[in-house]
């Protein structure tokens, strides 16, 4: 599965048997993933060694992930769509999110935890759209300024 560019997994039984069977080293099977959905994601992070460089979407609905990336280098120079929605576990996003030079849509409604929304120190340009609904006490920087395409912007029970 070396050429994989799909990944997606979202059947409920699936789920139930990768929380019990999914090693904490696991690996994903390609490099050249572009797309990946996995509802209910059962590891904590994504892998150390997760090789997000081709990466244009990245789908994580329900999951228990607690950071979306462990480490500070995180390189995903090509995506565009990160769908965090519902990951009650999460308390950080990547710190250097503003590098994220394609990034257009950040979802993560629902996500009960996440309390801070990293630093802008440049701009987004391609960023339209960022829900943040559900995210209790939201603290937005001032630096938020810097999204100057941003087009829709969701703080609904913040």
């Amino acid at each position: 599965m070396h050429k994989l560019r799909l990944l997606k997994i979202h059947n409920l039984r699936r789920k139930l048997f990768l929380e019990n069977h999914l090693p904490r080293d696991f690996e994903f099977p390609s490099y050249e993933l572009r797309y990946l959905h996995w509802d209910g994601y059962p590891l904590e992070s994504l892998p150390v060694n997760f090789h997000a460089k081709n990466l244009v979407e990245l789908s994580l609905r329900d999951s228990n992930i607690k950071r979306a990336w462990r480490g500070n280098k995180v390189f995903v120079p090509n995506l565009e769509i990160l769908t965090l929605e519902g990951c009650v576990s999460l308390e950080l996003l990547p710190r250097r999110i503003y590098k994220w030079k394609h990034l257009q849509t950040l979802s993560c409604n629902g996500c009960s935890k996440l309390e801070r929304f990293p630093e802008i120190k440049g701009n987004i340009r391609k960023l339209r759209v960022l829900d943040l609904s559900g995210t209790t006490t939201m603290d937005l920087p001032s630096s938020i300024t810097h999204l100057n395409g941003l087009q829709t912007l969701l703080l609904e029970e913040c």
